[in-house]
């Protein structure tokens, strides 16, 4: 028996109160600069020659496609999230490694995930997502 692992998981329109963590979340990212940083796990993966951004770029639309959390933004004065239609996050070169894995998130008008990718003195390019 195959399965279809591909297709979309379908949104939950009923549900755009902020759970308990996410209030958390929220709270913390509006009135506690360096604590929202807690929520940031930097994660980084190794590129072989040959490995296309194009095709990463692909992929990582298809990741956010597929979760719904991953494309939410939140509303801190109505305490409301928002799952938008389509992935919106840029995949590109990163110039500042520790800039990139600091930044504060913007809830109220992004999504809580970034990637990027750099290149080590060696030439070899790793990808990272915060």
């Amino acid at each position: 028996m195959e399965v279809d692992n591909t297709s979309a998981i379908p949104v939950n329109q009923e549900s755009d109160v902020l759970s308990f963590s996410e209030e958390r979340m929220l709270f913390i990212s509006e009135y506690e600069d360096q604590a929202s940083r807690a929520y940031h796990i930097p994660l980084a993966l190794t590129l072989y020659d040959g490995v296309g951004i194009d095709v990463l770029n692909r992929c990582l639309g298809w990741l956010m496609d597929r979760h719904e959390i991953l494309k939410t933004c939140f509303n801190p004065e109505l305490l409301r999230r928002k799952v938008l239609p389509e992935s919106v996050v840029e995949f590109g070169a990163i110039t500042v490694l520790e800039d990139f894995k600091n930044a504060k998130f913007n809830l109220n008008a992004g999504v809580p995930v970034r990637a990027g990718y750099f290149e080590d003195n060696n030439h070899v390019k790793h990808l990272i997502f915060v």
